[in-house]
């Protein structure tokens, strides 16, 4: 019995583990998509929330809680996940691009 209780115990650190883990992901800031409102465009080297293209970049997201005026070409690094429902539920122009998904930043620093 004590051993299927440490292998429960083992299994259940495992799987918490990694439902935690955190990746860092690194991206280019393409600029912004709308006139105002919205977020920033990013391609990230990764297709983990994205497989958009938009004007020759791929992985494109668009990104929250970074700063707008982020020069383009800037290169980040970051942690992020996607945006909740509330979080992506915002006034902003309609004249941007609308078919890459909304991610959060949670960390992020400039390479």
């Amino acid at each position: 019995m004590k051993k299927v209780l440490y292998l429960l115990l083992i299994l259940l650190t495992v799987s918490c583990t990694k439902e935690n883990s955190t990746i860092t992901y690194y991206g280019t800031v393409i600029g912004k998509f709308r006139s105002w409102g919205g977020g920033i465009g990013v391609s990230m080297n990764s297709n983990t929330y994205s497989n958009v293209s938009y004007k020759g970049y791929n992985h494109v997201v668009e990104a929250l809680n970074i700063p707008i005026d982020l020069p383009e070409n800037t290169v980040i690094k970051f942690t992020a996940r996607k945006a909740t429902e509330s979080e992506s539920i915002f006034p902003m122009s309609a004249d941007g691009f609308e078919g890459s998904p909304i991610i959060y930043i949670t960390d992020y620093s400039i390479q």
